[in-house]
């Protein structure tokens, strides 16, 4: 047996200066989600083989280090939250439906060098610039963002 390219995704738009360091694939494989050298993260639909939305994260991101879908076993492996972690050693945890911000780990003093979260999206767990590990409850970083919209609504 041997390996053959199936397909190839067109190269980012002219228009964009990105040059795809990292990637990552939603559990169902429908998206595909790149990002490098650039605040802009891509976003393409695998099935049509097409760019379907580009996200501009924040000024002070100047590049995208790592990129991974956070596991919800109740959206079907569509994974809609994906960890962005950037060069400022920030990891930011945005829906790519909405294009929110919904958290976010490490700082500019205590920041990532690198992370991994755990296969049912319960724990992340990261590795500091200054070799610590920190492992990252997902539960009680989203029960944050919770008590914020709560507190919005009244």
């Amino acid at each position: 047996d041997t390996l053959f390219c199936k397909y190839q995704l067109p190269a980012p738009p002219e228009s964009s200066s990105i040059l795809y360091k990292v990637f990552a694939v939603t559990r169902d494989g429908r998206i595909l989600a790149a990002g490098g050298k650039s605040n802009h993260l891509h976003l393409w639909c695998l099935e049509a083989r097409q760019l379907f939305r580009i996200i501009q994260m924040p000024t002070k991101v100047r590049a995208i280090r790592h990129l991974e879908f956070l596991p919800d076993s109740f959206d079907a492996g569509s994974n809609q939250v994906l960890g962005v972690l950037s060069q400022d050693g920030i990891m930011r945890f945005i829906n790519i439906q909405t294009c929110k911000l919904l958290f976010e780990i490490g700082s500019l003093d205590e920041g990532i060098s690198s992370s991994a979260i755990s296969p049912h999206g319960r724990y992340i767990a990261s590795i500091m610039e200054n070799g610590s590990l920190n492992i990252y409850s997902v539960q009680a970083l989203t029960q944050e963002i919770n008590k914020e919209e709560v507190r919005a609504q009244n």
